[in-house]
């Protein structure tokens, strides 16, 4: 460190505190280029500028608090390390900004130059060696995953062909099958059917890795996705003998995610948990949201299995790991179902991590990010600190033709036209909003848009032309487009910002619920 100069940026409101590292840093051998902000909004500029070798971040800032706040800066530069500072009561949010990413935290209080400057260069030599690991273990994966998805495309056609005939003689369809017949074929359907799942988990897997993973955001309530899972595996644990319960709040919790994804998340965490637990066991499934972290439900699935040995746990999200010590009754598959969990959470602003003791059970959790319409608004609703004079909201009306109403084929026409909608819209000038519901005939969407009427004309005539260029689209559905102006009071100087937005929302809500016919829409 001492034939390079570290470029630092510290992330510090409290002018004291900030002039302390400084002088810190300066007395150091002079190797330190520290540049300074007191919020994160000047942060993020900072480093869009210039990238720097590491951040110091004061977890509590005046429009950031908390982990958010390391969440936010590792997002924007998630090959930069970070290390937290914190104050002398709060070392066990320092705890859990380290458990979000950070490389190290440290209390302002107990700060030295020298125990300093050690940090800031072992959190740059781990995170080189973190970086360096990570890209050797991408590039053995993108081999592995190119040669299992051929593989698996391979394995399909066969596959399918035996598990049809061995229906057929099971079902009777070629004649009469005498009893000890009849369990053979039972057993090799059984382990076609345990083939072909692993099959769908490589093709799962390579989905993701080629980037062709879609996601399509709701307004999801998590308690409804936790009973369906757990109502689907009930049989499954009480063959089991295994008592499968859910722990879910009065109040629904509205969480910003991909409702099929969710529950395959949470269908594979519970037939993992099943999996490992032995008769009259417990699982239990449990959502809540946190005072430390309101922005994000937490979702846990908690058994009394067998449990993951300490140097196993790190390696669980790992595609293709399976622990040494668990029976071979219970590896049943590829290990690839927990990596895919990782990827569909992450994918959707959430994180996943596992507690567990050998002999006492694991709990595997993880987040989602809350749904709020005003948040998912505010980049639309205001433009340079403030709100926009034009705001119009489109309303896009698809119903199926009755000829093709079969729902299969209305299923497929929807997710197409979902696309055609994606390509219409400005990412920076427009929202769509996720699905609120179904109309009597078809669905009702909801573009909110950073525009005047004119504007508005302009993108429901893209809508239409894409639309009609869509074949398969156009050909199975009937399109109906319109958009009225969101009347925007103008607003008091003292009114904060935030509040505008609130209101603008509520206007944008009973304009939706009219159309929908129904009653308001969850905030």
């Amino acid at each position: 460190m001492n034939d390079k100069r570290t470029r630092a940026l510290l992330v510090e409101d409290n002018p004291g505190d900030a002039f302390i590292v400084q002088e810190q840093l300066s007395r150091s051998g002079n190797c330190f280029d520290v540049e300074s902000a007191e919020d994160l909004s000047a942060a993020m500029m900072s480093v869009s500028i210039h990238q720097p070798d590491v951040v110091l971040l004061d977890l509590n800032l005046p429009d950031s608090r908390g982990t958010e706040t390391v969440r936010k800066m590792m997002h924007k530069i998630p090959h930069v390390p970070v290390l937290v500072l914190t104050g002398q009561d709060d070392e066990e949010m320092g705890v859990r900004a380290v458990q979000e990413g950070a490389q190290d935290y440290l209390v302002k209080g107990n700060l030295d130059g020298g125990r300093l400057v050690r940090a800031i260069k072992y959190a740059i030599e781990r995170q080189s060696l973190v970086l360096a690991l990570h890209h050797s273990r991408e590039q053995q994966l993108h081999f592995k995953d190119q040669l299992l998805s051929h593989v698996s495309h391979e394995l399909r056609s066969p596959l399918t062909c035996i598990h049809q005939f061995v229906t057929i003689l099971l079902d009777g369809l070629a004649g009469p099958l005498a009893t000890e017949q009849w369990e053979c074929l039972d057993t090799v359907l059984k382990s076609a059917n345990q083939l072909r799942s692993m099959i769908n988990d490589l093709l799962e897997t390579a989905t993701i890795e080629a980037g062709k993973l879609k996601l399509e955001f709701r307004c999801v309530v998590i308690n409804d996705l936790i009973k369906q899972a757990g109502e689907m595996l009930q049989a499954t644990a009480t063959a089991k003998g295994i008592t499968l319960s859910w722990d879910l709040t009065a109040e629904p919790l509205l969480v910003h995610a991909d409702p099929h994804r969710i529950l395959q998340v949470l269908i594979n965490l519970i037939e993992n948990a099943l999996k490992f637990t032995p008769k009259d066991g417990l699982v239990v499934v449990k959502a809540e949201t946190r005072d430390y972290d309101p922005e994000f439900v937490l979702v846990t699935v908690k058994d009394t299995g067998c449990g993951i040995a300490e140097q196993a746990k790190p390696l669980v999200f790992e595609r293709l790991f399976q622990e040494e010590n668990a029976s071979d009754k219970a590896r049943k598959g590829l290990g690839l179902g927990l990596s895919i969990c990782k990827e569909l959470v992450t994918r959707q602003g959430g994180r996943i991590w596992v507690e567990s003791e050998v002999g006492r059970g694991s709990t595997f959790s993880f987040t989602l990010p809350v749904f709020s319409l005003s948040k998912l608004l505010f980049p639309i609703i205001h433009d340079h600190g403030t709100v926009r004079e034009s705001i119009s909201l489109v309303t896009v009306k698809l119903a199926p033709i009755p000829v093709t109403s079969a729902l299969e084929i209305w299923g497929k026409t929807r997710r197409q036209f979902l696309d055609v909608l994606q390509r219409c819209i400005l990412p920076d000038k427009d929202v769509l909003l996720p699905s609120m519901g179904h109309a009597e005939m078809g669905e009702i969407f909801f573009i909110v848009a950073g525009t005047d009427a004119s504007g508005a004309e302009v993108l429901l005539k893209r809508i239409r032309e894409q639309t009609m260029r869509c074949s398969a689209v156009s050909a199975n559905s009937v399109l109906n487009v319109s958009s009225q102006q969101v009347e925007v009071f103008p607003a008091s100087d003292q009114q904060p910002l935030e509040d505008q937005v609130e209101a603008i929302t509520g206007l944008i809500l009973q304009a939706t619920a009219k159309a929908m016919n129904k009653g308001e829409y969850a905030r």
